[in-house]
């Protein structure tokens, strides 16, 4: 437990510490407190529910086995999310953003089971609904508790950290050996080319400090180069961590897949795989008819006060760059009295004297944005994404943002994290598109299928708000 995940220790008194913890058994001890709080959600639930209920209600036996299978899907599931990292122990809230999404595919398996096995009759629903808000609420509060726990057992050292002896790899490393120093940690002995009897006076050390564990901090150099150490560590019966540089922590971080004989890094990968894109796409789809049958009405009315309103084509055509690049047209309803395209594209400003009147109101409304669900069921766009730009403003932002065509890695969308961010309307400056484009990268390295919906929700919420938008 690292002292940024802790946070700073206060200076108490030294006092006799009546049981220790070792830190790496701090996972276990939380999976075996969220299965106690889950099973007492159960049971409180079901003492609930009798209190309602005269008769019918299950034995307390037969609820806990149903309670049970939420539950033995949700605590792996929590696990492989890094929910019993043992620094999880100091961060309860980084579990809930897990735990929602975990809790209700487990809830949906249990409801598709029990139906599936034709049991619902037989069973107290009523109960079941109240453990199904109960659970998770009970989990938080018994992680929160854990957390002050953990703070205040960490003050007084009844957590006891590993006894590690670092080596690092010459004295040139500025007292960089000390950001690896535990409580309870051995002497650090700084790397230099050695000897036989060097490396035999190391060996030594280790064994003299009574080191649980061994991290090399092997900066600037090749695992290769330091061979001759690692085989001499394989004398001491201790587990060896690597402590990676920047480079190499990159690199752990990726994939590793097959490429031959030999093994490869993933240095980059799609942002989404074939299943993710799949669920995408089937989502876009589906929200596109639905929304589009809603709201026919409104857009036949539109299309006809455009008509109507101003001369000019119903729709403003446009082409624009889309996923990987490839060129689409884009479609909106008409707001100004041009149609420009290709090399001169001015985007629109407040007052400006090209838009319509009516343009006015639907730029706000954002409803001259509605004709792109064509586009979304032509599969040139996702109703999520990163807003597309003209092409020519494309190649000028391009030219000033590093990572600017990162966002061609996913279909650019009507809606995306950057608009509901406020990042609507003109970009001025270079500062405003690096913005944008920022939002637009940190969507497409966290999406989720949660996420998109989320958006959407937010997405009304800003529509509402209408700022930037003109």
């Amino acid at each position: 437990m690292s002292g940024e995940v802790i946070g700073p220790t206060r200076n108490v008194p030294a006092r006799r510490r009546p049981w220790v913890i070792s830190y790496e058994y701090l996972g276990t001890l939380l999976v075996v407190l969220d299965m106690l709080a889950l099973f007492a959600a159960a049971l409180v639930s079901l003492t609930s529910s009798t209190l309602f209920t005269v008769a019918g209600v299950d034995e307390p036996g037969g609820f806990a086995a149903i309670a049970a299978i939420p539950i033995a899907l949700a605590i792996p599931l929590l696990s492989l999310a890094g929910a019993y990292h043992p620094d999880a122990a100091a961060r309860p809230g980084s579990v809930g953003r897990h735990l929602v999404p975990i809790w209700t595919g487990a809830l949906i398996f249990l409801w598709i089971l029990v139906h599936g096995l034709k049991i619902a009759h037989t069973l107290d629903l009523r109960g079941l609904a109240l453990f199904a808000v109960a659970g998770p609420g009970l989990l938080l509060l018994q992680r929160y508790a854990c957390s002050r726990a953990a703070r205040r057992a960490l003050d007084i050292g009844q957590i006891r950290f590993r006894r590690v002896f670092t080596i690092t790899e010459s004295q040139d490393s500025g007292g960089e050996a000390g950001l690896f120093e535990q409580p309870d940690a051995a002497s650090v002995c700084w790397l230099n080319p050695l000897d036989a009897g060097s490396r035999d006076r190391l060996i030594a050390r280790i064994r003299a400090s009574g080191a649980e564990e061994i991290r090399l901090v092997c900066r600037g150099r090749s695992l290769g180069e330091c061979r001759e150490l690692l085989d001499a560590l394989r004398k001491v019966p201790l587990p060896v961590r690597l402590v990676a540089d920047p480079i190499q922590a990159e690199l752990l971080k990726c994939p590793i897949t097959r490429s031959g004989g030999s093994f490869a890094f993933e240095i980059q990968r799609p942002p989404l795989n074939a299943a993710e894109r799949a669920l995408k796409r089937c989502f876009d789809c589906v929200m596109a008819v639905i929304i589009g049958f809603l709201l026919f009405p409104l857009l036949a009315f539109v299309a006809i006060l455009i008509r109507f309103t101003s001369p000019g084509p119903v729709l403003f055509r446009q082409t624009r760059n889309g996923f990987n690049g490839h060129p689409f047209e884009i479609y909106k309803f008409r707001t100004m009295t041009v149609q420009e395209d290709g090399a001169a594209v001015v985007q629109a400003r407040p007052g400006d004297s090209r838009i319509t009147p009516l343009g006015r109101f639907l730029r706000r409304s954002s409803i001259d944005e509605l004709p792109q669900l064509i586009n979304v069921l032509k599969g040139e766009m996702s109703l999520i994404g990163p807003r597309p730009h003209a092409m020519i403003h494309d190649r000028d932002f391009s030219l000033q943002i590093a990572d600017y065509a990162m966002r061609h890695h996913v279909k650019p969308g009507i809606t995306g994290w950057a608009q509901v961010n406020g990042f609507r309307g003109e970009t001025r400056t270079e500062e405003a598109i690096a913005r944008r484009v920022e939002f637009d990268l940190r969507y497409i390295e966290r999406w989720s299928f949660w996420l998109d919906l989320w958006i959407m929700v937010q997405t009304v919420r800003a529509l509402i708000v209408a700022k930037n938008a003109y």
